[in-house]
């Protein structure tokens, strides 16, 4: 027998994430991105973040603002050394 769906959404089990909120609190976004409450509140005032207000608690849209993250540019990261050995 199964379950009707919440609608809450979450990422199955073996998608290389322990389930995860489709909405979670500010305290969670950090812990899951490593993302500081600054930036976190900058991006949502930039539009960057889905939020909603319930009561006193800001609430992120966790699967899209990890699709956010997913839409960002590969690091570009250099050592400084030189490509040919030597």
């Amino acid at each position: 027998m199964s379950l009707p769906s919440t609608g809450l959404g979450h990422r199955p089990l073996g998608s290389g994430f322990p389930l995860i909120p489709k909405w979670g609190k500010i305290s969670t976004w950090c812990a899951l991105t490593d993302w500081g409450r600054t930036k976190t509140y900058q991006a949502i005032a930039d539009g960057v973040l889905r939020a909603k207000k319930f009561d006193k608690t800001t609430l992120i849209d966790i699967e899209h603002g990890l699709g956010v993250i997913e839409s960002l540019p590969d690091a570009q990261i250099s050592t400084g050394r030189s490509k040919r050995g030597g």
